[in-house]
């Protein structure tokens, strides 16, 4: 078992009292290192998130809406499902390069 410091047992104790804690138990320096850059990265991701561009095969199609307080609409998720395409057989599959997530909007 992992040996833990007094005070972050007595912080999280109902935490623990859960489940094990989640700190990697490494052999070198450079481990502990590539851990803790790894999770800044994985902080700053989901912290801001908001910040980054969208991936260059992203294109949100504007509705009709041209009135500003109906404008938002365009990005309400009334419910996400894959678009639909045929294969070679003519069978209705799923198409996972589009995301319909209302009934007029999509990404693809």
């Amino acid at each position: 078992m992992i040996s833990m410091a007094p005070d972050y047992r007595s912080r999280y104790a109902d935490n623990l009292s859960k489940e094990l804690p989640r700190i990697p138990a490494v052999k070198t320096f450079a481990d502990f290192r590539a851990f803790s850059q790894a999770g800044r990265d994985l902080a700053h991701w989901h912290l801001n998130y908001e910040t980054v561009a969208c991936h260059p095969g992203v294109i949100l199609e504007e509705g009709k809406i041209a009135d500003s307080a109906t404008s938002d609409r365009r990005y309400r998720v009334t419910k996400m499902k894959f678009g639909k395409t045929k294969d070679a057989a003519g069978k209705s599959v799923n198409d996972k390069t589009t995301v319909i997530y209302n009934e007029t909007h999509h990404r693809a």
